[in-house]
């Protein structure tokens, strides 16, 4: 199977807006990024992890991100 564009990765990218995505691990890593990039395709982010630290600095980012 060939790998996917970013213009295929990202076709249906708008169907994300305004929803609500739960992610789990978000205090670093692939969680952190995941939040980060729903963040900036207009999705409400619900973040979790057991590294209450690496939380909070997500937390930061995706504020940031959001321009609070």
């Amino acid at each position: 199977m060939p790998a996917l564009t970013n213009d295929e990765c990202y076709a249906n990218a708008g169907a994300i807006a305004g929803r609500v995505i739960l992610i789990t691990g978000a205090g670093s890593g692939f969680g952190r990024e995941l939040s980060l990039e729903f963040t900036r395709l207009g999705a409400k982010v619900v973040a979790g992890d057991v590294d209450l630290q690496g939380l909070q600095e997500t937390k930061e980012l995706v504020e940031n991100k959001q321009g609070r």
